[in-house]
C-alpha cells in the first residue's frame, strides 16, 4: 500500500482554504463536463475540435492543470448547450490530510 509523505501533508495543511476550494471547484467542473460529454457521446478529441483548441488543452483542463476562466466556461457551455454551475457544490473537505 502507498504511504503518503509527511512533506505532502505539511504542504496540504499550509495551503489556504481558498486555494483548496478553487482546486475542488476545478475538479467539480471537470467532472460535470466529462459527465455531459459521456451522456452526449462526445469524445474529448471532438470536444477539443468544437472549441478550436488542442486535445492537450482539454486534457489539461480535465486534469486540473489549467483553471477554467469565465471565457472558457462560456465557450464550453455554448459548445455543450448546457450550463455548468457550481452553486449546489459544497466544500466539505476539499483536500483531506486523513489517511
Amino acid at each position: 500500500m502507498y504511504k503518503r509523505s509527511p512533506y505532502f501533508d505539511r504542504i496540504v495543511q499550509a495551503t489556504p482554504a481558498e486555494t483548496k476550494n478553487r482546486i475542488a471547484d476545478s475538479f467539480a467542473i471537470s467532472e460535470q463536463v466529462l459527465a455531459i460529454l459521456e451522456h452526449k457521446r462526445i469524445s474529448l478529441t471532438a470536444f477539443a475540435k468544437s472549441l478550436q483548441v488542442s486535445p492537450e488543452t482539454v486534457h489539461n483542463w480535465m486534469a486540473g492543470n489549467h483553471h477554467f476562466t469565465p471565457e472558457i466556461m462560456l465557450q464550453i457551455e455554448q459548445v455543450l448547450g448546457e450550463k455548468i454551475l457550481l452553486s449546489d457544490y459544497i466544500h466539505p473537505d476539499p483536500i483531506s490530510t486523513k489517511h
